[in-house]
C-alpha cells in the first residue's frame, strides 16, 4: 500500500494501560463542567461530556496532518452520537470499554460556602462549631450567622498585619498542595479534616492567634473595636443574608467571648490556652508576653463567667 493510499485510514488507538488514566480524565471533565456552569450535572451533560470524550479518542485515529480525513470523521461520528446518546447515558458510557469499580460516596464538605483558599479554612476551623447551618438554622440557639467569617478574618488581618497573613497564606497553600490528591478532594469534608489537622496548618493558627493574643492587652478597648468593626461589617452583607433573623442578626458581647475561647483555650479547659499558643508567645515574646498572655485569657474567663450568672449582653454597644 503506497503512503497516499494509507492517508486517511483509521489508526490503531493505543491501549490504555489503567482504568485510573481514563476515570481521571473523566472526573476532571465532570468537575469542570460543574464549577463552569455553577449548577448539578444532568444525565444530557454527563452524556455530551463522555461523547466528546469519545469523539477526542476516535478523532486520535486519524493522521494529523491529514485535515479533510479528519474534519469528514467528526462530522459522521458526531452525527452517530447524537443519534445513540439521545436519552440513553448506558450506551455512551458502553463505548469506553472501560468498567471501574464503584467507589463508596465520600461526604460532602458540610462548609463548601467558605469557598476553596486553605488560609480562609484553616484560620476558621476552630470556631466552625459556633457557625450556624447553611439553611441559616441555629440563630436562636446563639449560633454565629455564618456572614460573619469574612469580618472576623479581616479585624484579624488589621490586628496584625499583611505581612503575617500573607506569609501564612503561602504556607497553607503549600499544605494544601502537599496533601491534595485529586480535583474532587476539595469537594469533601475528609480532606479538609485532614488540612485542619495538619501540623503545618496548626502552625500558621498558633502565630496568628498568639500575635493575636499581644493586641488584645487593652482587652475591654479592644472588645468594643472587634464589636464596631464586624456589626459595621455585617451592615454591608445584609442582602445576602439567608434569613430574616440573619439578616438581622449581629455580633454582640457574648459571641466576641466564645470566638475568644474557641480559638484560644483547650476544649475541656477554657481556662487554659491550646498549648502551641503559650509556646509560640514564649519563643516570639518572651516572659513578658506570657505575662500579658495570661492577663488576656483571665479576662476572656472573667467575662465567660459573669456572662454564665447574668446572661449574654444582646446589645453590641451597651458595654
Amino acid at each position: 500500500m503506497s503512503d497516499e493510499e494509507a492517508r486517511g485510514k483509521p489508526q490503531p488507538v493505543k491501549t490504555v494501560k489503567s482504568s485510573r488514566d481514563i476515570v481521571g480524565v473523566i472526573q476532571t471533565l465532570l468537575v469542570g463542567h460543574a464549577r463552569k456552569t455553577g449548577t448539578p450535572l444532568s444525565e444530557s451533560d454527563i452524556t455530551q461530556l463522555l461523547s466528546d470524550l469519545w469523539l477526542d479518542l476516535e478523532i486520535a485515529r486519524t493522521p494529523a496532518d491529514d485535515h479533510e480525513a479528519r474534519q469528514k470523521r467528526r462530522a459522521a461520528f458526531q452525527a452517530k452520537l447524537s443519534e445513540e446518546a439521545d436519552g440513553d447515558l448506558e450506551r455512551i458510557k458502553n463505548r469506553l470499554f472501560l468498567k471501574a469499580a464503584a467507589k463508596p460516596k465520600r461526604a460532602g464538605d458540610k462548609d463548601s460556602d467558605l469557598g476553596w483558599d486553605p488560609f480562609t479554612r484553616v484560620l476558621t476551623a476552630p470556631f466552625l462549631h459556633l457557625l450556624a447551618d447553611k439553611r441559616g438554622n441555629g440563630l436562636e440557639n446563639g449560633m454565629f450567622s455564618r456572614r460573619i467569617v469574612p469580618g472576623l478574618l479581616n479585624a484579624t488581618r488589621l490586628l496584625v498585619g499583611d505581612e503575617m497573613i500573607e506569609t501564612c497564606r503561602l504556607r497553607c497553600n503549600e499544605t494544601l498542595n502537599r496533601l491534595q490528591e485529586t480535583a474532587l478532594d476539595l469537594d469533601t469534608d475528609k480532606f479538609w479534616q485532614k488540612v485542619y489537622l495538619d501540623r503545618a496548618s496548626k502552625s500558621v493558627r498558633a502565630e496568628i492567634f498568639s500575635k493575636l493574643v499581644m493586641r488584645l492587652a487593652k482587652y475591654k478597648r479592644r472588645k468594643t473595636w472587634f464589636l464596631r468593626v464586624l456589626n459595621g461589617e455585617l451592615a454591608l452583607t445584609q442582602e445576602s443574608a439567608a434569613s430574616d433573623a440573619d439578616y438581622d442578626w449581629q455580633f454582640h458581647e457574648g459571641h466576641f467571648v466564645q470566638w475568644l475561647v474557641a480559638v484560644f483555650a483547650t476544649s475541656k479547659n477554657p481556662r487554659e490556652y491550646k498549648p502551641t499558643i503559650p509556646a509560640t508567645v514564649q519563643r516570639d515574646y518572651g516572659p513578658e508576653g506570657l505575662q500579658v498572655a495570661e492577663q488576656v485569657l483571665r479576662k476572656i474567663h472573667e467575662d465567660f463567667e459573669r456572662q454564665q450568672e447574668e446572661g449574654v449582653q444582646t446589645d453590641p454597644m451597651a458595654m
